[in-house]
């Protein structure tokens, strides 16, 4: 039974089957049109393309083996499957490039077209014959697969891409592993349940997800590629040609343009502007044949022009079938595009229309603003009041950024002057390489006191973070003084510093056939107030986690803290712990079974020293997949202590139950039993985008307690609806 649920992570096709990456990372999948997580994606390393296309090279011989007439028997059976789901495809492709419905559909069926041409070629699977010097010889040219082709497809057209690549090199008897496009994984992995319905052998077709850099590229240089097929940039091009050509594995390669558009002194202008707009908008611009340039003839020139910037002020951006064409792919594609307008603009380029984004942004500039104002409620003892932010932000070099942010309440809580409160902010980004990310902010507040003075308060904070594969290490010092109260936004808590290290090493066995990966960690934690005097906790602990191929995890940890408790505080009913310093020690040992087993769970158990005494507590949470649409996730935890101020015991069971009658509907339920409170609560949750980028949510939860006899004492109950709509301008 073929199932296109979108899942929570969209998994590699290695084998035959659903792979978690073999580090187990996994990146953020967006709608470009609404910015809302879509899924997360399996992020591939080198270690999945040698499973990739180790897979291939098993399988490969077996499929050449095959009859061509036979391939392509099976290559129709997918085309068959497609156009079964057609809908269903084309949704996910309008999901995961901003498209209409309606050029999502016209995609699709160009995919599944191609599906049934190539099929068509296996009847027709021509070679050729020709003279021979030498007497009563014939020769021959016959068509033999080269063995492994690494595939790897652009996000333009996702769909179409998989099918323009995959049917063809399937059809010669090669087996294939697709790159997918890390922006557009959601038809990839479509098309690859529909290869594995249709039949295709295991091994025989892959998918994986991921980075050209950490997967595109490792495909590239593996030595058992024969062929490699490519669309893309002209750098990336030139790039796969000298690489593969260094061992003379193939390459096909569609590269970049600039397509010229030629409107003669003799053409129908309106038409022109027709198919200049079709040409250089359609699909947000993103096409390897759209019209880049065009060319007019000088007597046509200027009445051209007015046309054309008329028409295109006419245009409208959205995902609805009435609209011209949706958002670009990515945030990195929209800065690449307004750098180029900026780069034309320097040269000395006029912008006869448009030339910024449409929402908060201009150029390298991304800007916004808000402003709230509220009335008066007496019934309420609240003050009408003025909220108001301004966010201003530049990217830098490719990744990075600076910006700045400032706040107004007025008037500030509390002001008998009606004076109001200010919060003022600088921030940084910084990323070098690939694993080094550095994070900074620095920020002051202006508050009124009681006698209208105004009291400054300021926070900052450090981050460096290098994380590789091999190596990890993170640093951070953070300071929020007592007087820092930002009025729009809030602090979880002020009057602290704290410095925070962290070291990693984490290597991988190069022979090992059961472990992928050790990991040995110790981190410090340190806080005190702000002003270092009084020190509040501190941290020590070590980590050892072994990742097995299975995706299997086995940790064990250790911590050794220290607490200040400023006041005292009930950790049980009748077991009060006085105020004062508390050093303590915990040991911790863990098995968490792989995401992608259908029954999976972590399982631990910890012992120490707490508050002068001890504890101990066992607990399970996991997760059963009944079926695609519905999963079970139970949780079991048993704690007990025994402590100079009294023993106590915690017993919690709950299970959250999920239903997703489609991709745009989910709904959960949560229930958990607190055996030594006696209490039962539990919750119900609708989720339905019930168009593009809009939201309904039901919420229903309740708690009852259990001591008495017969049904459940109500203690609380909640019903809640709230209601998002996205509107288009």
């Amino acid at each position: 039974m073929v199932n296109l649920t979108l899942p929570d992570i969209i998994p590699n096709q290695i084998g035959g089957g659903d792979q978690p990456a073999h580090d187990g990372r996994t990146f953020a999948k967006v709608d470009p049109a609404t910015g809302k997580l879509l899924c997360r994606v399996a992020q591939s390393s080198a270690d999945d393309v040698e499973r990739a296309v180790a897979a291939a090279k098993k399988a490969q011989p077996a499929w050449a083996e095959l009859t061509v007439v036979k391939r392509g028997d099976i290559l129709r059976e997918i085309a068959i499957l497609m156009r079964t789901h057609r809908a269903t495809i084309a949704e996910l492709v309008a999901r995961e490039t901003g498209k209409s419905k309606k050029d999502a559909l016209g995609e699709t069926d160009a995919a599944i077209e191609m599906g049934f041409f190539v099929a068509g070629e296996g009847r027709r699977f021509y070679g050729q014959t020709t003279t021979s010097a030498v007497p009563n010889k014939t020769a021959l040219v016959v068509r033999q697969p080269l063995g492994v082709a690494g595939l790897i497809i652009a996000a333009n057209t996702p769909i179409a891409n998989v099918a323009w690549k995959a049917f063809p090199a399937l059809l010669c008897g090669n087996a294939a592993v697709l790159k997918a496009a890390e922006d557009t994984p959601l038809s990839a992995w479509a098309f690859g349940v529909l290869a594995r319905e249709a039949g295709v052998p295991q091994g025989v077709y892959s998918t994986i997800h991921g980075f050209g850099e950490q997967a595109g590229a490792p495909l590239v240089e593996h030595p058992d590629v024969a062929v490699v097929s490519f669309t893309g940039s002209c750098e990336v091009g030139r790039w796969i040609a000298q690489t593969a050509g260094k061992r003379l594995a193939k390459t096909c390669l569609e590269l970049g343009g600039k397509n010229p558009l030629i409107v003669c002194d003799d053409a129908d202008l309106q038409n022109a502007v027709t198919w200049t707009l079709g040409s250089a908008f359609s699909n947000a611009g993103q096409r390897c044949a759209a019209g880049s340039r065009i060319l007019v003839f000088d007597g046509v020139y200027e009445q051209f022009k007015t046309m054309l910037v008329a028409a295109v002020g006419t245009m409208k951006v959205g995902t609805a079938d009435t609209d011209d064409f949706g958002p670009v792919i990515n945030e990195e594609q929209m800065t690449n595009m307004l750098a180029a307008v900026g780069r034309a603009k320097a040269a000395g380029a006029t912008i006869l229309t448009g030339g910024v984004r449409l929402t908060g942004r201009a150029g390298a500039f991304s800007i916004g603003a808000l402003n709230i104002q509220t009335d008066d409620k007496p019934s309420a003892g609240a003050l009408a009041t003025n909220f108001s932010a301004l966010r201003l932000k530049r990217n830098l070099l490719r990744r990075s950024n600076v910006g700045m942010m400032a706040t107004r309440r007025g008037p500030a809580v509390g002001s008998v002057t009606g004076s109001a409160s200010y919060t003022t902010g600088i921030d940084a980004t910084m990323l070098f390489f690939k694993s080094i990310t550095i994070t900074s902010y620095y920020a002051l507040t202006s508050t009124p006191d009681q006698r209208g003075d105004n009291v400054t308060g300021s926070s900052y904070r450090g981050r460096f973070d290098f994380n590789a594969d091999r190596y990890g290490a993170l640093a951070e010092h953070m300071l929020i003084d007592a007087d820092f109260r930002p009025e729009v936004g809030y602090v979880r808590r002020s009057d602290i510093r704290r410095s925070f290290g962290q070291v990693r090493f984490s290597p991988r066995p190069r022979r090992s056939k059961s472990i992928r990966k050790f990991t040995w960690q110790g981190s410090f934690d340190y806080v005190t107030d702000a002003p270092a005097i009084e020190l509040q906790s501190k941290e020590a602990s070590g980590l050892f986690r072994i990742e097995f191929q299975s995706s299997d995890q086995f940790s064990a940890e250790y911590s050794h803290e220290f607490e200040l408790l400023p006041n005292r505080f009930a950790i049980a009913p009748g077991v009060i712990v006085p105020a004062g310093g508390y050093s303590y020690s915990t040991s911790r040992v863990s098995y968490s079974l792989g995401q992608q087993r259908r029954v999976s769970g972590r399982l631990s158990a910890s012992t120490g020293s707490l508050y002068g005494g001890t504890k101990s507590d066992v607990s399970y949470s996991g997760r059963w997949s009944v079926i695609p649409q519905f999963a079970v996730e139970p949780s079991v935890t048993l704690a007990w202590g025994s402590l100079p101020y009294g023993d106590f015991t915690a017993r919690l069971i709950g299970s959250r139950f999920t239903v997703t009658p489609s991709a745009r509907m989910q709904i959960s339920s949560l229930v958990q039993f607190n055996v030594d409170g006696k209490t039962l609560t539990s919750s119900v949750r609708l989720r339905w985008e019930y168009t593009g980028g809009s939201d309904l949510f039901v919420v229903y939860s309740d708690g009852r307690e259990t001591r008495t006899p017969g049904f459940p004492g109500l203690l609380n109950r909640t019903f809640a609806i709230k209601a998002t709509r996205l509107l288009r301008f």
